[in-house]
């Protein structure tokens, strides 16, 4: 597997992973800010909230909010999410996995894997 990685600053909106992935920005941008949903396969995806974040990280779909509402997952400062294809195959779509975090300039380290 072949991976990528990139950093994901909280801002005031959700951010997809798929545009983040593309921008490979630091920090991102305020409220208001479109965003493009753009195909993105991968095998395995790893979201990491940094160890000293004061704040959660959200990841869920494009209604997650910066309160955890319609979250999947909710990462505390160093926590580690991995969800992975149980067949080896590039079935995970970046552009379905938005984050968010309550707390502005807390950041998340993303992988993703390709095969």
């Amino acid at each position: 597997m072949t991976p990528y990685q990139f950093t994901v600053t909280i801002g005031a909106s959700a951010v997809n992973l798929a545009s983040a992935a593309i921008t490979a920005s630091a920090v991102l941008p305020g409220s208001g800010q479109l965003f493009t949903s753009t195909y993105i396969p991968a095998a395995k995806i790893s979201v990491q909230a940094k160890s000293g974040n004061t704040g959660s990280v959200y990841i869920g779909g494009s209604n997650v909010s910066s309160a955890g509402a319609n979250a999947m997952w909710a990462l505390t400062a160093g926590q580690l999410l991995s969800d992975e294809s149980q067949n080896d195959h590039n079935v995970l779509n970046l552009a379905s996995f938005y984050i968010h975090g309550g707390t502005a300039g807390d950041t998340a380290l993303v992988t993703y894997h390709q095969l």
